[in-house]
């Protein structure tokens, strides 16, 4: 799981921030929505 915690925070310095990917994706998978 740590390669998806590093592109994640890869991808949440492109994207502007955790906040920013969030809202994009939730704070984590999730299979109910």
């Amino acid at each position: 799981m740590a390669d998806f915690q590093r592109i994640r925070a890869r991808a949440a310095k492109r994207k502007g921030g955790e906040a920013a990917l969030a809202s994009l994706l939730g704070p984590l998978p999730d299979n109910k929505a």
